[in-house]
């Protein structure tokens, strides 16, 4: 699932991905929710250091998609 939109995920690193799934599922995510999730992020957040500049009303709006 993770390799489906390369052009994207191209930017995030393959430990950046791991990171971000491990603490999805840390916090009670599934496996689908989680890569869903990182899916929604990486077409909307190319660049992965990007991310902690993200509002959480943006983040609440990518990861109810993945519901």
């Amino acid at each position: 699932m993770l390799t489906s939109h390369a052009c994207q995920s191209d930017n995030w690193s393959k430990s950046e991905k791991k990171n971000f799934i491990k603490i999805c599922q840390d916090e009670g995510g599934s496996n689908d929710y989680c890569d869903c999730f990182l899916e929604k992020l990486m077409e909307h957040t190319p660049i992965a250091e990007e991310l902690e500049r993200l509002d959480y009303e943006t983040k609440v709006e990518l990861a109810k998609s993945c519901e």
